[in-house]
């Protein structure tokens, strides 16, 4: 019956060719940011805020897909502060790859209204792809986003990017002037600025990266123009100070930091020995929020201000052994107040550009040669498959729906057609319904009374204990942010021990944008009544089942999960030990691997020498079983960036480590990544009997792999170091 039901669907698909929805029959409708959850992709340093998305900083935003027609709009609470004798702020809006500017006028000083925002109109019946920036910054207006208005259906989300680059930085970075004409010029005026055309952000998208900028202008590092005592290192952990003190969630790590400060610190007198300490700590700030972050600080593009300052707090944190850079980039002084143009914006980021593909991100352009007509080529072979899975058909009409809207962009062509061939391989995955980054650290409280204390174990599970009396809702709230295909993952499976009666709820998304909930006791039967206190156990039930008795599933088969909740009844000092809560196909446990396996091999507990440069998710990807794989740092943190020697590989099945291996790094003697001149000197010490070197860093050690560790291995090391 499946197979049939396969094959039908496969027709349909070929004679039709629908793109995959995830909404009801194409209508007028406005939806708000809750609704329209797993459907539309955050843009930038925004943030969900209730139903609506809070859009205060430079380049913040969103993006989303559509089938339909006619107009868009968006609907948001804005607020400007009068500067330059204008009252008005002014977004970048793409539609199906076209750039255009967008002036909002506000009527009164400093007060919220309510704005409808036209972002196209009149568009033709197909694919469309919208993408919103704020242009202008948070100390002139604000902006929170409530409600989309479209007609037609949402289509699957953008893909997450490739990268993330976080930006530091005062009016440079903001984009203030760049758009002058020349005309006189009134002090800070909106029409002039444009932070979707600075250095940063132009080279942020040069790699396809998602851009988060933290500005605000006339601040410096350590004080600036402004006379409230704060600078960007109090800034920078907050999501927008100028609105409240709302902390920035960093739930996505940066992968590189650029930070571009000293032009105001010069104006008002900061000396160069307290500038050089400010720059070490702002550094260290961002490589504390982002910790495998490439931090890079630039000066020159308005005056070489600290420069040698800058340059002695690199070399202090490492320099580029410890991923910490600096470039002076090209002066531009033709905008407002002396400030960059747009053309010399763009200048200055072919040089920064230039250079994070040298130094920084060597291996990252490789990722970008992907063109429209690789990608369908990719989608014609696809397509002649007779019966593809349902992740494939999904993956299919959204590389259709990208070649629609886009041709030029090859990061998004690139992201498209690596989910096509992944789907090719039809490798099915377990959703995970609880990582770790979700769950608080501290006790929280429902009814003032109930208190909840999650503790993870040297397994990685999360032991969740019942304080105070009562129920306790919710004990664990884990929104995923993306959707399950439950033809191919339908499974719900909990595996748990415990002490206490429990219970869970699954939240997710319908077609029609509402949301519902179904508790686990009921999918396993028992209605409404709680899992009793048992030894550890495992239950598999069919949620895709459940979800498709209830009208809940559209023709794609993704349902957007929201959250997982958990409550704990009883008494004090109950608990119960979630090992795993995620969704899966359901395979045969004695299917499971048992062992680490794949491209390279395992030798005594310790993983094959790998190159210099190699990330986590990377080696992931070369092994067997990538999705069961994870990799940590020597104190148990998780790790996605760049490898070092004693790291840990562990294979975990159902919540189970059944297996782990120490990463070799080959030349990587002390674990920071690189082969260095520290690590050749670390070889000649042991060679002359002055220290010795665990298992790991001895394999490491052996540079040019012949099999012995010699003089000659710490030769070689330093001479690669020259050539480079």
């Amino acid at each position: 019956m499946k197979r049939l039901l396969s094959m039908l669907l496969t027709v349909c698909f070929l004679i039709t060719c629908i793109p995959m929805v995830v909404g009801a029959a194409a209508s007028e409708r406005t939806l708000n940011f809750s609704q329209m959850a797993g459907s539309y992709r955050i843009l930038g340093r925004a943030m969900e805020y209730q139903t609506g998305l809070l859009m205060d900083n430079v380049a913040s935003g969103f993006e989303f897909y559509f089938n339909g027609s006619g107009d868009v709009k968006f609907n948001a609470n804005v607020m400007c502060i009068n500067w330059g004798n204008e009252l008005a702020q002014y977004f970048t809006v793409v539609v199906d790859g076209v750039r255009s500017r967008v002036r909002v006028e506000c009527t009164e000083h400093a007060k919220y209204e309510t704005k409808s925002i036209v972002l196209a109109s009149d568009l033709p019946e197909g694919d469309h792809h919208i993408e919103v920036y704020r242009q202008t910054e948070a100390s002139q207006s604000f902006c929170v986003g409530t409600s989309v208005t479209f007609t037609g259906t949402l289509l699957s989300p953008a893909p997450k990017a490739p990268f993330t680059f976080d930006v530091i930085g005062d009016s440079i970075s903001g984009g203030y002037g760049c758009l002058w004409d020349g005309t006189a010029h009134q002090g800070f005026h909106p029409k002039y600025q444009d932070g979707t055309q600075t250095y940063a952000f132009l080279t942020g998208k040069a790699f396809g990266a998602d851009v988060r900028v933290c500005q605000v202008s006339g601040f410096g590092c350590v004080r600036g123009q402004n006379t409230d005592g704060n600078n960007m290192q109090i800034l920078y952990p907050y999501l927008c100070l100028n609105r409240d003190e709302t902390p920035y969630p960093f739930d996505t790590l940066a992968d590189v930091v650029i930070i571009n400060l000293g032009t105001n610190d010069s104006r008002v007198g900061v000396s160069a020995a307290e500038f050089q300490v400010g720059a070490k700590n702002l550094m260290q700030l961002a490589r504390q929020k982002n910790p495998d972050a490439k931090v890079v600080w630039c000066t020159g593009m308005m005056g070489t201000f600290y420069g040698n300052e800058v340059q002695a707090a690199v070399n202090e944190l490492g320099g580029a052994d410890n991923g910490y850079y600096y470039v002076n980039l090209p002066y531009g002084g033709s905008g407002a107040g002396a400030h960059p143009s747009a053309s010399e914006h763009k200048a200055a980021a072919a040089v920064l550009q230039e250079y994070l593909k040298t130094y920084v991100l060597p291996c990252a352009p490789l990722a970008a040669q992907t063109d429209a007509e690789t990608l369908r080529a990719a989608v014609e072979e696809a397509s002649a498959i007779t019966e593809p899975s349902a992740v494939l058909l999904g993956a299919i009409a959204r590389a259709k729906t990208e070649l629609n809207v886009n041709t030029t962009d090859p990061y998004r062509l690139y992201q498209r057609l690596s989910d096509l061939q992944a789907a090719k391989e039809a490798v099915v995955k377990s959703v995970s319904l609880m990582p770790k980054e979700y769950i608080s650290d501290t006790p929280t409280a429902s009814d003032g009374k109930s208190y909840i204390w999650p503790y993870y174990a040297s397994d990685k599970s999360v032991s969740l204990y019942k304080g105070g009396e009562g129920s306790y809702w919710p004990m664990l709230n884990t929104p995923i942010g993306e959707s399950v295909d439950v033809d191919e993952t339908p499974y719900l499976r909990l595996d748990f021990s415990s002490t206490a009666s429990f219970n869970a709820t699954v939240t997710y998304r319908c077609p029609n944008g509402e949301t519902a909930q179904v508790k686990v006791s009921a999918l396993a039967g028992k209605g409404d009544s709680d899992f009793e206190a048992r030894d550890r156990e495992v239950i598999t039930l069919d949620f895709g089942q459940y979800v498709r008795e209830q009208g809940h599933v559209g023709d794609s088969g993704l349902v957007s999960i929201i959250s997982c909740q958990m409550f704990v009844v009883g008494v004090q000092d109950q608990v119960v030990h979630l090992h795993e809560c995620g969704f899966t196909n359901a395979t045969d446990s004695a299917e499971a691997p048992t062992a680490i396996s794949g491209s390279y091999t395992v030798t005594d507990g310790l993983l094959e020498a790998l190159d210099t440069g190699v990330t986590a998710e990377q080696l992931k990807t070369a092994m067997d079983h990538s999705d069961l794989l994870s990799v940590t740092d020597k104190n148990g943190n998780a790790v996605s960036g760049r490898l070092g020697t004693g790291m840990t590989l562990t294979l975990t099945v159902n919540g189970v480590a059944v297996d782990s291996a120490t990463v070799v790094v080959c030349g990587d003697v002390n674990g920071d990544g690189d082969a260095s001149t520290t690590d050749a000197r670390l070889i000649i010490l042991q060679k002359l009997g002055n220290s010795s070197l665990d298992a790991a860093s001895q394999a490491a050690a052996d540079f040019n792999r012949d099999g012995v560790v010699a003089t000659q291995d710490a030769r070689e090391i330093m001479l690669s170091k020259l050539k480079n």
